[in-house]
């Protein structure tokens, strides 16, 4: 009899500890505590409870138990209250597990079923500001996971410039950027604009292939598109006795190359190469020599016209070609 009264305390107590997460290993021993509550458009908020000092991890799985991700692996944190908030951003159902770890094993703490409804799409906070010399900032949010295309048509519903190309985002801010520029004829040519009103266009396809279609106007004036120039003040003067003095206004930092070539296109002279500078005056010198074959041999030029040819690279890529003709007279070559 006293065996079986010992027995039954036995079992219950095994009971116990299988119906609260208590864990003991190693002489450690940690209590844990946590629950759910869930929120408008489909959001968890998981607060669990630390007796001592321990690690968590929370996955996420599909109905059949297949890990999808894991979502959190924490640190070893000392004992007390923590928050952790899932936003579910795909329909559907699936199982949110909360494991207590401890060396290289896992210790399942508990499991929440979520279903995450379907939630309207709602874009907000668009925005479209213009920065002086650079271009057009351009954004706004979206509360749901979706796939984002943004281009940029002219008054006659031209497409001008695709700036994003069905790119995924999860909820939050959708960011970027148009530097004024006409990219129709990209990669072989990219264009100035003129001055009048585009249409910024966006499309926003939901995974359940719900598309939303939004069409924002935006005024360029011609105070913007002569900010947005890379190269301007250009000038090639020539010195008697020495050569031809170039030189221009660089508007943003970048990368510049300047070469000399005649009326064939032969390249002549290397006057910059792939320096880097930052904004303003940049001068260079050409001795009118043909530098063709250097280092082993520096010939003369003969008359005629020649042209000079400026490639501007700035920090995000955008390369900017400037090609002015020169010159060169029999009277020039003469003088020494």
């Amino acid at each position: 009899m006293k065996k079986r009264f010992i027995a039954l305390i036995l079992s219950g107590l095994l009971l116990l500890m299988n119906a609260f997460p208590v864990l003991a290993h190693a002489g450690q021993t940690t209590t844990f505590k946590a629950k759910y509550v869930i929120t408008k458009g489909s959001k968890v908020k998981f607060q669990y409870k630390m007796s001592k000092a321990g690690s968590f991890t929370i996955e996420l799985y599909n109905p059949q138990g297949k890990l999808i991700k894991q979502l959190a692996k924490g640190k070893v944190k000392k004992a007390g209250t923590y928050t952790y908030i899932w936003q579910g951003t795909s329909p559907g159902n699936y199982i949110l597990r909360a494991y207590y770890i401890y060396g290289k094993k896992k210790v399942l703490l508990s499991s929440l079923n979520v279903t995450v409804n379907d939630i309207n799409l709602k874009v907000s906070a668009y925005h479209a500001v213009y920065e002086a010399g650079k271009g057009v900032h351009i954004g706004f949010v979206i509360n749901k996971k979706a796939t984002v295309s943004i281009s940029v048509y002219d008054h006659d519903n031209k497409l001008i410039a695709t700036l994003l190309n069905k790119k995924s985002f999860n909820p939050g801010e959708v960011m970027t950027y148009w530097d004024l520029k006409d990219y129709s004829m990209a990669p072989q040519m990219v264009m100035d604009i003129m001055p009048g009103t585009y249409h910024v266009k966006i499309e926003i396809v939901e995974d359940n292939g719900r598309k939303t279609v939004l069409m924002q106007p935006f005024t360029v004036t011609e105070e913007m598109l002569k900010m947005t120039e890379m190269i301007t003040d250009y000038h090639a003067n020539y010195e008697s006795g020495k050569g031809v003095h170039i030189g221009f206004m660089l508007h943003k930092k970048a990368t510049v190359t300047v070469n000399v070539y005649d009326h064939n296109n032969n390249f002549v002279a290397g006057l910059i190469q792939q320096k880097v500078f930052e904004p303003g005056d940049v001068m260079t010198y050409w001795d009118l020599k043909d530098y063709s074959m250097a280092p082993a041999m520096i010939m003369d030029i003969q008359p005629g016209t020649y042209h000079i040819k400026i490639e501007a690279v700035d920090e995000m890529g955008m390369k900017t070609t400037f090609e002015q003709p020169f010159t060169v007279t029999a009277e020039m070559l003469t003088v020494k």
